[in-house]
């Protein structure tokens, strides 16, 4: 019986490290953005916990968005048994819940220096701030925060605990992000398809506590799976139950480890094949914005054309931007971003020369959207090129660059365009 309890044991902590492993590799892959860098999908971003109403936390009276608190009162009793004809006395005790509760808003802010977007806890595993932790007797001012009255065989003590994710606090989210389908396109994170995690820990210390708890968890998977025919063996006179269960015990701790390493090569591969996903998608935010872009620029020549009575400068300008349009991996569209950059350049050099035209909204409508356009271009290079160095640096360590030249996983060339800074880039001369 009690073999059977080690096996269920090494399974189950195979899967408990398996599971770590995995989450591990995720949080470690998808690149860490601003709030106004995300994107549809899987992000995570860092920022602070913000909220127009707050909740108030119960015992620290902390302005949250989300707490749990329990009360709990000990107790202590004496049991007499009778054993083997003699009567034993036994003394125990434990602890008793006598308030809990459990609140978070419906949604709550989370901020960095680029902007906010909202939260949706509901479904998060969330890892808050210890705002509570004592123990108290009877006569201490916490104590009458709890309950009126005691419990049976109460030792007059009490346990307050309680946890809440406060305003202002740092906190770090990995998540799926939508846009609303009505009202303003602020982008949300919230429980969907794959991992959501809330947590005041940071990225690193959260790997951290994966890494060495699937390290922890399959070490002793491989023991328990050594252990478990050991204590099923039936030793005869004179010899010992590793000698009775003979090669047992190394076979089945070798059987595990090739279990463990078999996925482990599945994680790797998986890993793998999500990162490659990524950066695919990586690189269609930035050829969409790309091409966004190429539409954006010869309407913006068109209006200075209109007004500089067709000077050839602004025809040099069409003529570049149209030649610029075939691109299919990231060396090319850095030529093209940059042939975009020169056209921009070159037509808002010759609208300097019109004041009129600096006054017209159809020209500050223009230059208002090839801004933004050059937003999110600079913010999917970002994304794109962090998915591209996470793929180059599993793809080139052990034992990821096995598996690596096994499945051909080639890494892609970064996206290095100059002249995407977020404004629309201006030559005076």
């Amino acid at each position: 019986m009690l073999g059977i309890v080690l096996g269920l044991a090494s399974l189950a902590l195979m899967i408990g490290g398996f599971f770590a492993l995995r989450r591990m590799r995720l949080i470690e892959d998808v690149p860490t953005c601003t709030v106004s860098g995300v994107f549809m999908g899987t992000n995570e971003v860092a920022g602070t916990v913000d909220a127009t109403h707050p909740l108030v936390a119960p015992l620290s009276g902390s302005p949250c968005v989300w707490f749990r608190h329990e009360i709990a009162e000990e107790w202590r009793r004496v049991q007499s048994r009778v054993v083997s004809g003699k009567q034993q006395t036994q003394v125990e005790t434990g602890w008793r819940t006598l308030e809990e509760s459990q609140e978070a808003l419906p949604e709550f802010w989370l901020l960095d220096a680029t902007g906010r977007m909202r939260v949706d806890p509901e479904g998060a595993s969330i890892t808050a701030t210890s705002t509570i932790d004592e123990t108290c007797t009877y006569g201490e001012p916490l104590y009458d925060r709890g309950p009126v009255g005691s419990i049976p065989n109460s030792t007059n003590r009490r346990r307050f605990t309680e946890e809440a994710l406060v305003v202002g606090s740092p906190v770090f989210v990995l998540g799926p992000v939508r846009l609303p389908d009505e009202g303003p396109a602020i982008p949300e994170i919230a429980d969907g398809d794959g991992p959501f995690l809330i947590s005041v820990r940071s990225e690193h210390q959260i790997t951290a506590r994966y890494r060495w708890g699937a390290r922890a968890a399959l070490a002793a998977a491989v023991v328990l799976a050594f252990l478990a025919p050991i204590t099923v063996a039936d030793p005869s006179a004179g010899e010992s139950r590793l000698d009775a269960a003979g090669a047992r015990p190394f076979l089945l701790a070798v059987a595990a480890g090739a279990l463990i390493s078999g996925f482990w090569l599945v994680i790797v591969w998986n890993g793998l094949v999500a990162l490659r996903n990524r950066t695919q998608r990586a690189w269609s935010l930035i050829d969409i914005q790309l091409r966004r872009r190429h539409d954006l620029i010869p309407q913006l020549v068109a209006v200075v054309d209109a007004h500089a009575a067709h000077e050839r400068s602004t025809h040099e300008a069409l003529v570049g931007i149209r030649a610029s349009m075939s691109w299919t991996a990231a060396e090319d569209a850095t030529s093209a971003a940059l042939e975009q950059t020169r056209a921009i350049a070159q037509t808002c050099v010759l609208a300097e020369a019109y004041p009129d035209l600096q006054a017209s909204e159809p020209f500050s409508n223009l230059r208002a959207a090839i801004v933004g356009t050059e937003d999110r271009i600079a913010l999917a290079r970002t994304f794109y090129n962090d998915s591209v160095t996470a793929m180059r640096h599993r793809s080139t360590t052990f034992p990821g660059v096995v598996v690596a030249r096994l499945g051909r996983f080639d890494s892609d060339q970064l996206f290095a365009a100059e002249g995407l800074e977020r404004s629309v880039p201006v030559t005076t001369g």
